[in-house]
């Protein structure tokens, strides 16, 4: 059976009775064998820890262990493993994102300086035309002035 071992000695030689049961070819002892909740090792029935990851597998150690030396599941020391490298992408993506900004506000804000001058120069343009008119119309009127006035 690879992977467990005998409590007793420590022997791997194990021959397999009925179910989960095994006796060691060594010093003959008879144990049930289990799975590791943590780890999925082959344990002895019985046994207080894993002997592969250390886990404890009865209630007593298990209480015990949690206030004595809490334990940080491997998932989260990972994360808190990778967290600087972590903090310096989502810098760099914030950088890029904010660079992305400022680059959409510099078009914006130069398209908008294109239409204020094409609207000034629309406006110049109006402008002279009405001036244009109304020189017009005021020529005329003194025209017309000149033209009927009664002597």
């Amino acid at each position: 059976m690879a992977g467990a071992t005998c409590p007793a000695c420590g022997s791997t030689q194990l021959n397999a009775l009925e179910g989960r049961t095994f006796a060691c070819q060594n010093c003959g002892n008879r144990f049930d064998i289990g799975l590791c909740p943590a780890c999925g090792s082959l344990v002895a029935e019985g046994l207080e820890a894993c002997p592969a990851c250390g886990r404890a597998l009865t209630l007593l150690p298990q209480v015990i262990s949690r206030h004595t030396n809490p334990r940080v599941p491997q998932w989260l020391a990972d994360v808190r493993g990778r967290a600087e490298a972590i903090k310096i992408t989502s810098a760099a993506a914030s950088d890029a994102r904010m660079q992305a900004f400022d680059d959409i506000d510099r078009k914006r804000v130069a398209h908008n300086h294109e239409q204020a001058a094409q609207r000034r120069g629309a406006d110049r343009v109006v402008l002279g035309l009405s001036l244009a008119v109304s020189a017009g119309i005021l020529l005329l009127c003194l025209i017309l002035v000149l033209v009927f006035r009664t002597p």
